[in-house]
Order: C-alpha cells, then sequence, then structure tokens
C-alpha cells in the first residue's frame, strides 16, 4: 500500500523496525558527538574566545564548535552505514518486511551481480 493512502497505517507499521535498526547507530552518534565537543571545547582557540567574553565571540565560538565536533561524527556515520544494510537483513526478516536488506539478499542469490554493486554502492 503506497504512504499517501494510509500515512497513519504505513508509519505505526514502521516504527518498531526503525527503532531497533536506528537506536543502536543513534546511540554511537551521540556518544561520538559527545566526546568531539568536548575534545573541542578544550583547544587553546575556543578557551581564548571564551575568556574574552565578548558575546559576538561567543556566538561564533558555539558555531565553530559544532562544526569542528561534527567532522569525526560524519565520518563514523558513514562507516556505520555498512552495518546498517546488514542489520536491516534480520530485522526485514524478523519483521517480514520487503525492503533494501532482502532485496540484497535475493540478488545474492540470484547472482545478480550489477544490483549487487548498485546496493553496496548506494
Amino acid at each position: 500500500m503506497p504512504l499517501w493512502e494510509d500515512p497513519i497505517t504505513n508509519l505505526s507499521v514502521t516504527i518498531w523496525p526503525a527503532a531497533s535498526v536506528g537506536y543502536r547507530y543513534a546511540a554511537v552518534a551521540t556518544r561520538m558527538m559527545r566526546s568531539s565537543l568536548l575534545e573541542v571545547m578544550r583547544e587553546d582557540y575556543i578557551r581564548t574566545a571564551q575568556r574574552q567574553g565578548r558575546v559576538d565571540a561567543a556566538r561564533s565560538c558555539a558555531a565553530t564548535r559544532l562544526r569542528n565536533a561534527l567532522l569525526p561524527v560524519v565520518t563514523v556515520i558513514g562507516l556505520e552505514f555498512a552495518f546498517l544494510i546488514g542489520g536491516l537483513v534480520v530485522t526485514e526478516q524478523v519483521f517480514n518486511i520487503n525492503g533494501i536488506g532482502k532485496l540484497f539478499v535475493d540478488a545474492t542469490a540470484r547472482g545478480d551481480f550489477n544490483l549487487i554493486q548498485g546496493l553496496v554502492l548506494l
């Protein structure tokens, strides 16, 4: 059934599979963001701007902190994406959902290398 025909029912069906797949990756990204932000907060340029006590320095400093802390977080999210696809295979089997994981398994069973390459590229 298309999403726009009955969006409430469709979204209620996907809540548990999305939560079971996403909780681990959200925890990893959150923990990485926290540790990265704490590391950036100990940098010299951040402490200097905070000690100056200017409002514009604090605002620009907050943007700089977040921007610099996001670099390792984005890297970890990209690396975890491969594990996400592997977790989808199991989750789709448990919840009886046809999705990318099942498509990947079926393509592997059929030997459809073009589809496998496309899914890996995704």
